[in-house]
């Protein structure tokens, strides 16, 4: 059984990301460039940088309102606009670091590369197919799961449960004819 580990942060040096296949926030993006390659991630409704325009547009209408108000008299609408300001402003920070989230697989000779990305950090494995799992997703664990060993990666979260299901199979296949070859 033989796993290797290699981590980097999403700024990663030239030698991770060129060898890292192309991200995208569609959910139903697979890279074409590759014949066995798998992405499983968050379907984005919103850019960060639009999501930043629409916070920058509620924060200035709020200000704007709490400084009418305090200009009136009203003294203690200006704190929990802060308040408010801040509060979406944890918010979009969070939105913005979970923004590309999910895990991309593809086959690299006879081996699944696993990349997964959480806020920001990458961390990719490379597994043995030999001894490979594959775990379709179920009816009380919706994730599809991998496992080596002892070892298990549930992966799907942020992807609909179809699309789960659809990559379960493909890889099942694609495993399969690995084999045969």
């Amino acid at each position: 059984m033989s796993v290797s580990v290699i981590a980097s942060s999403r700024q990663g040096d030239a030698r991770e990301a060129s060898s890292r296949p192309e991200a995208s926030c569609a959910l139903d993006a697979v890279a074409q460039s590759r014949p066995a390659d798998w992405s499983l991630q968050r379907n984005c409704s919103i850019s960060p940088a639009s999501l930043a325009a629409v916070f920058a547009l509620l924060a200035a209408l709020s200000s704007a309102v709490a400084v009418f108000f305090w200009t009136q008299g009203a003294v203690l609408v200006l704190p929990f606009a802060v308040v408010e300001v801040l509060a979406l402003g944890l918010a979009f920070v969070w939105y913005a670091r979970h923004a590309t989230d999910g895990e991309r697989l593809w086959l690299d000779g006879r081996s699944l590369v696993l990349e997964v990305e959480r806020a920001g950090r990458i961390a990719r494995e490379r597994l043995d197919t030999t001894w490979l799992v594959v775990q379709p997703p179920g009816v009380a664990d919706a994730s599809l799961r991998l496992r080596l060993g002892d070892r298990c990666w549930r992966l799907g979260q942020h992807a609909a449960a179809g699309r789960r299901a659809r990559v379960a199979d493909e890889l099942k296949r694609a495993l399969i004819e690995l084999q045969r070859a």
